[in-house]
């Protein structure tokens, strides 16, 4: 891969819950002065050899239905990119997905910590935590996941980040 690019891939929550989030996201992102990005759960960071992800990634996903994934907390860091997130619960179908993905790809096999980001951003402590109650929401909830994509997250200005490929979860 050369310098600056990355692949990753993301579950895709259903459009109803993508919505709702992006709103969300989109009102963080507005109060902070960042930009907004589409909700997701990444999956896997980067992928090794995106030119032939598609092909080993598909049939991961063709045996895969839509399902719930769990949204328990609210919390925030001083990471840029997890400065406001939704913590996915670690079990279930989305931890099966995402093993099936890493085992499929051959890459090496690190802690996964699910999340729904809702701000990219570097504020202050003060301001995430104020952030993070501004959210009201009554947790624990659950949102669908209904595809996987294949995401150009390379450049660093999240406007330019682009779907590469997309596979919705079978229906039956």
């Amino acid at each position: 891969m050369p310098p600056g690019e990355r692949v990753s891939l993301w579950a895709l929550p259903s459009s109803r819950d993508r919505d709702l989030y992006r709103r969300c996201i989109e009102r963080l992102a507005h109060v902070v002065g960042s930009e907004p990005f589409e909700p997701h759960i990444t999956l896997v960071g980067s992928v090794p050899t995106p030119a032939s992800a598609a092909a080993v990634v598909q049939p991961v996903v063709a045996g895969t239905k839509p399902f719930a994934a769990e949204l328990i907390e609210v919390v925030d860091s001083e990471e840029y990119f997890r400065c406001v997130v939704l913590v996915v619960r670690p079990e279930g179908k989305i931890v099966v997905l995402r093993d099936k993905l890493v085992a499929a790809l051959g890459v090496r096999r690190d802690a996964f910590w699910p999340h729904l980001s809702l701000l990219y951003a570097d504020v202050s402590p003060s301001e995430r935590q104020r952030l993070r109650s501004s959210l009201h929401l009554d947790l624990p909830v659950s949102l669908v996941i209904d595809a996987v994509c294949l995401v150009n997250t390379g450049p660093s200005d999240v406007r330019r980040w682009s779907i590469l490929e997309w596979w919705p979860l079978e229906l039956n």
